[in-house]
């Protein structure tokens, strides 16, 4: 196939991919206010709770408490007294909501919030925080921004810090560390910062051997897809730069299938990148 036709039909399919993305894809977090449809689940909580705290498992005890950890990788839900929808599993106990779009309990204990930041649980019972970190889970993306002066003002070790309680669209689980470095960094200088503070937590805990482990599969990974790509995708460059010199009059086609490799390079290291990304965090 020409490479001018094979070059067309790519952009063809990208053009439908993204319009796929975009058509089928769930409505972002920002769009979804308050008119959110809510369900919730009664559990019995160890300790009182609030309408927004933050609720984990306990690594005590038996049961549900509330969160005191930051990146609690044990986060499970919200308290909600007011969803559309409430399942009673028995007598008493706090509704609580795993999904939808809720108002959250949170401060400035680690920055101030704007919308789309992506929330974690922090080390105040209950509150979530801006999660600034790759690691761990992260409780939801922010509807609301939520700045200093805004709530009431508390004292946490010593620091002056703001509470009050906004609209999250709740996503419990571990972030995408692709996602979270290209949303919170700034470049490819502020991407590294962010990966190399990742690895250091990482090597700190104590299964670290085997987190070692993963890493070093992960880094081969990338080593064998970015060799493979250069040692085939740049063959066809080197040839086809060559070419420009014997045949001047397919100088089109020749530099469209360059450009045709180059793209082929640059999809294998990112696609082998968020793969090796996959291993290190799953």
């Amino acid at each position: 196939m020409p490479a001018k036709k094979t070059l067309t039909l790519i952009l063809l399919v990208s053009l439908f991919s993204c319009f796929h993305v975009f058509m089928f894809s769930p409505v972002p977090a920002h769009a979804q206010e308050e008119g959110s449809f809510t369900i919730a689940t009664t559990q019995e909580v160890l300790e009182e709770a609030q309408d927004g705290d933050v609720i984990s498992f306990s690594t005590e005890q038996e049961g549900l408490i509330l969160s005191r950890e930051a990146y609690d990788k044990r986060l499970f839900a919200v308290v909600a007294t007011d969803p559309q929808i409430v399942y009673r599993t028995g007598e008493g106990g706090y509704p609580l909501v795993r999904d939808g779009v809720v108002y959250v309990n949170v401060s400035t204990v680690n920055e101030e919030i704007a919308p789309g930041d992506y929330l974690t649980s922090s080390p105040i019972p209950g509150k979530a925080q801006k999660a600034t970190s790759s690691t761990g889970h992260i409780l939801g993306i922010a509807i609301n921004e939520f700045r200093e002066g805004s709530g009431e003002k508390a004292d946490y070790e010593g620091k002056e810090i703001w509470t009050g309680k906004i609209l999250v669209a709740l996503a419990i689980g571990p972030v995408s560390p692709a996602l979270f470095l290209l949303k919170s960094s700034s470049g490819a200088v502020g991407a590294m910062d962010q990966l190399g503070k990742a690895l250091m937590q990482t090597f700190q805990e104590p299964d670290s051997g085997f987190v070692i482990m993963r890493y070093i599969l992960a880094a081969v990974v990338v080593l064998l897809a970015t060799t493979i790509s250069f040692r085939n995708f740049g063959r066809n460059i080197t040839k086809g730069i060559e070419a420009l010199g014997r045949n001047p009059l397919a100088r089109r086609e020749i530099e469209m299938m360059i450009i045709f490799n180059i793209v082929l390079i640059a999809v294998a290291s990112i696609v082998s990148v968020l793969f090796s990304l996959a291993i290190i965090r799953f």
